[in-house]
């Protein structure tokens, strides 16, 4: 399981004299759209400053609103703001629209659970040695590098408790795992979509093989996709919708961990692949590939 990350948004010391949002401040109801603008940023940060419309509400505007709680007018007067001063960039792609906001990257802080085990356990080891802690930086008699030694003792620690806590993979497995690229991976998780889902996606598309990737970065492996992917052929309102049976919408940040721990013991098994679906899938992943 994929080591939990945590994200914030780093709001610039002149961000509310940049003159598009005091243009958009200064308008009617303008306070109310710089916090929805605000929302819209921190929503994204798990994305990289990427919001996606799924279809569950007829446009995007009220998609959002509902995401975000805010009054669907608003956000609609929002959004015209915003792609009319270069905020929001709004891409088309195979599967689903999406809206990203160029400010978002620069501006997002993140750090993994273990990080802020590591500060929490250093400031209380400083506190304990009567060690001056100041908001710049952590000072232990002057000396820096002292600082730099505790820091480094203390993530061992942590590391090794960590270690003895996990559970004793085969090496034989490791050694398979280490072997399989990406590109393998991604057409083992795609390949296995298409015939569980009577889906074509190819397997070239950056779109969603990014979401792919980043997963995999996390520490998911391939039968924790396979995972999701059959405990969505469970889900009521997937099976009316099959649009949502697309690599982004079961792989994106926001949905997969949560797809991934549904509980479906009350249903019944997905439906196995047959022998003719499976040889029309290869015949056309082999197509893919010829191109």
């Amino acid at each position: 399981m994929s080591e939990k990350r945590y994200y914030w948004l780093k709001l610039k010391e002149g961000f509310f004299s940049q003159k598009e949002i005091k243009k958009l401040r200064s308008i009617a109801g303008g306070d109310t759209y710089t916090i929805i603008y605000l929302k819209m940023q921190l929503k994204s940060l798990a994305e990289n400053g990427s919001l996606f419309y799924e279809g569950f509400e007829d446009d995007f505007a009220t998609e959002l609103a509902l995401e975000i709680d805010e009054n669907a007018e608003n956000v609609k007067v929002t959004l015209l703001y915003l792609e009319k001063h270069g905020l929001i960039e709004k891409i088309i792609n195979e599967h689903l629209e999406e809206f990203h906001l160029p400010a978002v990257k620069e501006s997002t802080g993140t750090e993994t659970s273990s990080a802020v085990r590591v500060r929490r356990h250093r400031n209380k080891k400083m506190l304990q040695s009567n060690i001056v802690v100041t908001p710049m930086k952590q000072i232990v008699n002057g000396e820096l590098e002292l600082e730099l030694e505790l820091d480094k003792d203390i993530k061992q620690e942590i590391e090794r408790k960590e270690k003895k806590s996990l559970p004793k993979k085969d090496s034989a497995n490791n050694n398979a795992l280490k072997s399989f690229t990406y590109t393998d991976m991604i057409k083992e998780i795609i390949e296995y979509l298409n015939v569980k889902c009577n889906k074509r996606y190819t397997l070239n598309n950056s779109s969603y093989n990014k979401h792919i990737i980043a997963r995999i970065k996390e520490g998911y492996n391939i039968n924790d996709f396979k995972k999701v992917i059959d405990n969505k052929l469970h889900d009521t309102f997937f099976k009316s919708n099959t649009q949502y049976y697309n690599p982004i919408t079961l792989f994106r940040i926001s949905n997969f961990e949560k797809y991934l721990n549904e509980d479906i013991n009350n249903t019944a098994a997905p439906p196995e692949a047959t022998a003719a679906e499976i040889a029309e899938f290869d015949k056309v992943f082999k197509d893919v590939a010829c191109r």
